[in-house]
């Protein structure tokens, strides 16, 4: 099958046959169907635009948890938090695709914010991550206290093992990378490579 000029060739590498075929198939003339109305026509576009929507912020928040990583809820800092975790509760998501240094919520009803790293209250975060004596990013913590809630939420930041190597790497450590870290970051560059070709298709479809 022949890549068509306008797909850059690194997408097109990684493409399965199927995923080349479906595009292909999408991007095919098909007869018209007789709706109702106009209307009816705009809603089904919509709906597939806002389908296709749905899964190109998936790809990209997958990217992002690889590329730096993510805040997550921390039910297990202290039994009272159990009783703030509502799945249901859209303004108050489990994980959160902010960087470390950048709050992982912002909702109205908030009060304030406590910052902590390895357990020590700081004022602010910066954007160097602070590395413990292995060379690890310490413990960064957040308390979101909100109006009405005798307890806090706390978020607790994943650093991807991508980020960490970077970070290390961009100011002058030595990374001695072992066989399954670098078969790791390996393993997480081409899954970056695989969800940017999925956002290309979908985008293009």
């Amino acid at each position: 099958m022949e890549r068509p000029s306008y797909i850059p060739q690194k997408a097109w590498d990684i493409m399965t046959d199927y995923n080349k075929q479906e595009f292909f198939k999408h991007q095919k003339v098909k007869p018209i169907i007789t709706i109702d109305s106009d209307s009816d026509e705009i809603s089904i576009k919509n709906n597939k635009k806002k389908q296709n929507n749905i899964y190109i912020d998936f790809y990209k928040n997958k990217i992002f948890e690889l590329k730096h990583g993510y805040w997550q809820i921390r039910n297990s800092w202290r039994r009272e938090q159990l009783q703030l975790v509502n799945e249901d509760n859209t303004n108050i998501p489990n994980k959160v695709y902010n960087l470390y240094y950048e709050y992982p919520i912002n909702i109205n009803n908030i009060t304030y914010y406590k910052l902590f790293v390895d357990g020590r209250e700081i004022n602010k975060f910066n954007n160097n991550i602070l590395l413990d004596e292995w060379n690890e990013p310490r413990e960064y913590i957040i308390l979101i206290f909100i109006k009405n809630n005798k307890y806090p939420i706390c978020y607790e930041y994943k650093f991807s093992d991508y980020s960490q190597y970077n970070f290390k790497k961009n100011i002058g450590y030595i990374t001695d990378l072992n066989k399954n870290l670098n078969k790791n970051l390996e393993e997480q560059k081409e899954a970056i490579k695989h969800f940017e070709a999925q956002i290309f298709i979908l985008e293009h479809l």
